[in-house]
């Protein structure tokens, strides 16, 4: 099997930077096509037009956010980013934002792009609350996925 496309979901937690740093390493010694995915989860929207917030302002400032959580993801991995001008031998990675339920939209997008393996972390914790401890993304992924999910939990 050839990891040729890797697709590595994107949140703002360390479990999700770590295993953003190792999809990204990975895709670098494969010499694979690297994407990052970020899904913003509407459940989790706040505000209202009582607040003075308005729901395409709410979206719009959640679409930046993840723009920004991409580019910060990046820079904290070393990614070049070259000027329109620059030519650079650096596989260039792939951005997709979504809103939606996450665990839905990942295995959508990974679909969508082909990819051939899904870089997910999690809390790398057992016991009887797994889903719990692991995130029921990565739960939901193990689950679910037709490609297979790499789960990297955080070093301690």
């Amino acid at each position: 099997m050839s990891f040729s496309k890797i697709l590595v979901g994107i949140d703002d937690s360390p479990f999700s930077l770590h295993a953003a740093k190792v999809g990204y390493t990975l895709a670098q010694e494969l010499k694979a096509e690297l994407a990052l995915v970020h899904v913003i989860d509407r459940a989790f929207e706040t505000g209202g037009i009582d607040a003075g917030h308005f729901p395409n302002e709410i979206r719009y400032q959640a679409h930046e956010q993840g723009k920004k959580l991409i580019a910060q993801t990046l820079a904290i991995l070393g990614h070049p980013i070259p000027s329109a001008l620059e030519k650079t031998s650096s596989t260039p990675v792939r951005e997709f934002i979504y809103e939606g339920n996450p665990t839905q939209k990942i295995l959508e997008t990974a679909i969508a792009w082909e990819a051939t393996i899904l870089v997910l972390g999690t809390h790398g914790k057992q016991g009887a609350l797994r889903t719990l401890l692991m995130g029921s993304v990565a739960e939901y992924a193990i689950r679910h996925s037709k490609i297979p999910v790499l789960i990297v939990p955080l070093d301690k």
